[in-house]
C-alpha cells in the first residue's frame, strides 16, 4: 500500500488527520475530543492503539485539545516543539514527549517526517513533510499566506493538506 491520508476533522471543531502507509499511522493533530477521533478512526478500520505517533502542529485547541486524553492509554510518542507544549498547557506524560523543531527530520517505523515554520499566531508552529518510498505528503493548517519556505517545502509532494483559515485582519477586527 501507498501513503495515504485521511482528514478526520477539519475546521474550528476540531482538525486531524490521518497518515498512513497501511501499517503506520500517524495523527498529525487531534483537535477532536479523544473518544471522537476514537471514533472516526474506527470508521476508517483503524483502532487506535495501532497509532503509532501523533505529530502536533500548534498549540491552538482546535488542533490539540485532544492529544492529551487519546495519548492518555495508549503508548504512543507525542511530538511537538516546546513552544507549542508550553503554550497549550496540556497534561502530558513527559515519557511521551518528543521534543521537536523547524528543520528536524525524524522517523516513525519507516515514515520520514520533516518539519518546517509555517506562518501563523502561535507560539511555534510546524508543516510537515511525511515521506516514505519516495512518495511525500505535505501538511501546512491555518496559513494567512504561502510563504517562501512553506512553498520551497511543499515542492514534489504527491499530495497537499492545506488549511488556509487563518485571517490575520479578522483577527484584528
Amino acid at each position: 500500500m501507498g501513503l495515504t491520508f485521511t482528514l478526520l476533522g477539519s475546521g474550528s471543531s476540531g482538525n486531524a488527520t490521518l497518515v498512513s502507509d497501511g501499517d503506520t499511522h500517524i495523527l498529525v493533530d487531534v483537535g477532536l475530543s479523544g473518544r471522537e477521533t476514537a471514533k472516526r478512526l474506527r470508521e476508517c478500520g483503524i483502532e487506535p492503539d495501532r497509532i503509532s505517533a501523533i505529530v502536533v502542529s500548534h498549540e491552538h485547541g482546535d488542533h490539540c485539545r485532544g492529544v492529551g486524553p487519546f495519548a492518555k492509554d495508549l503508548d504512543i510518542p507525542v511530538f511537538m516543539t516546546e513552544g507549542t507544549r508550553n503554550a497549550s498547557g496540556m497534561i502530558l506524560d513527559s515519557r511521551k514527549h518528543r521534543s521537536i523543531g523547524s528543520g528536524e527530520c525524524f522517523d516513525v517505523k519507516g515514515l520520514f517526517i520533516t518539519c518546517f515554520s509555517v506562518p501563523h499566531d502561535s507560539a511555534d508552529p510546524l508543516g510537515f513533510v511525511i515521506e516514505k518510498d519516495g512518495v511525500k505528503i505535505g501538511i501546512a493548517l491555518d496559513l494567512g499566506f504561502l510563504s517562501n519556505l512553506v512553498l520551497e517545502r511543499l515542492k514534489g509532494c504527491a499530495g497537499i493538506i492545506l488549511e488556509s483559515n487563518h485571517d490575520v485582519q479578522m483577527l484584528k477586527v
